[in-house]
């Protein structure tokens, strides 16, 4: 079941889901279906295009539908599905909810697939069981010159090479949304009884994270991020988000985020310890605090020394933040489910 209490699908089969969330998404449809009608997909391969309306005021709905019928796609499942409650993360589960296939691959609305991004995909993730995710690079398109700005903040946009090479990539511990690929198995598993701490972008809120906290949790259940530059995708952006005040924006949005990704990443880390390193590890801030008790005072933040023993050895010190608990109890399920460490 979903975060909501709502039954997940069951009937999935081999093959790829593409779902695209959209919130007053009309003004860019038109090209990212074109792009995905265009796909030069084999035959064996089963797929199909969820459009998730969210919450739109605008007529999202129907400029997806009459769009589709301008190609002749036969073989391809094509359907939009309303989701009220606004928020990325309600659109994702809900496509997710209606979809029919092993994979899932998020399309924003501004994303315009190259023609075999579908084949590529799904002939790169099913053929390896250890990855969770996998990841492209994109290109910047406007209709305006990119300022000059825009270059160094590429990554905000998520445009560029996500690594220098294809390959495994789980040490830099997130993906881009844009255009990732994952095992619907997993994110059930991910996020059945345990809800978002990031919620993603509401509306016009830019919050975000919740890409990273999806990948981080793959890495916790002992799964791996893959990156492959044979994923093209061009990522159309509006002339109103090409400002430094939006760009400032975006920024916000991923410094409010860090303080709840740094915990995923300390658990990440702690993981990856031999025993004898995480002995070594709790020795120094058990002495902290020991020192501290003895003398009354401390040259240490005695609350980040009782979170360094936690994360390391689940010695719970009291005063612990309620977020490394939780992660902590994730991790102890996925334990029980056979998923850690794997």
């Amino acid at each position: 079941m979903d975060n909501n209490g709502q039954q997940w699908t069951t009937m999935d089969k081999g093959g790829i889901s593409i779902i695209i969330c959209c919130y007053n998404s009309a003004t860019r449809l038109k090209q990212t279906i074109r792009h995905l009608a265009l796909q030069k997909v084999s035959a064996d391969i089963n797929w199909e295009i969820i459009v998730v309306n969210n919450a739109s005021t605008d007529n999202t709905a129907e400029t997806a539908k009459m769009e589709w019928q301008n190609f002749n796609t036969p073989g391809v499942n094509f359907r939009v599905i309303d989701e009220l409650k606004p928020g990325v993360c309600n659109a994702r589960e809900t496509g997710i909810q209606n979809s029919n296939f092993d994979y899932i691959l998020f399309c924003d609305d501004d994303n315009w697939l190259h023609e075999d991004y579908v084949g590529v995909a799904y002939n790169t993730i099913s053929v390896n069981p250890k990855m969770a995710a996998l990841g492209g690079q994109s290109v910047a398109v406007s209709d305006i010159p990119l300022p000059d700005w825009f270059n160094s903040s590429a990554a905000n946009y998520a445009v560029g090479k996500q690594a220098e090479s294809s390959g495994d990539v789980s040490s830099r511990k997130f993906l881009w949304t844009g255009g990732i690929v994952i095992r619907k198995s997993l994110y059930k598993s991910a996020f059945t009884g345990f809800p978002y701490l990031l919620i993603g972008r509401n509306g016009k809120e830019l919050t975000s994270g919740e890409d990273s906290e999806i990948c981080m949790r793959f890495l916790l259940m002992g799964y791996r991020l893959f990156y492959t530059e044979k994923l093209l995708f061009s990522h159309y952006i509006a002339p109103e988000r090409l400002t430094p005040d939006y760009n400032k924006r975006l920024m916000q949005g991923f410094i409010d985020a860090h303080e709840v990704l740094k915990i995923y990443a300390s658990f990440i880390d702690a993981a990856q310890l031999r025993l004898i390193e995480k002995s070594r590890q709790i020795i120094k801030p058990m002495l902290r605090l020991i020192t501290a008790g003895l003398t009354g005072t401390s040259r240490w933040n005695v609350n980040a020394e009782k979170l360094k023993i936690y994360v390391i050895s689940r010695i719970n010190l009291r005063n612990i933040d309620e977020k490394y608990i939780l992660i902590a109890q994730f991790i102890k399920r996925s334990r029980n489910n056979g998923y850690y460490n794997r």
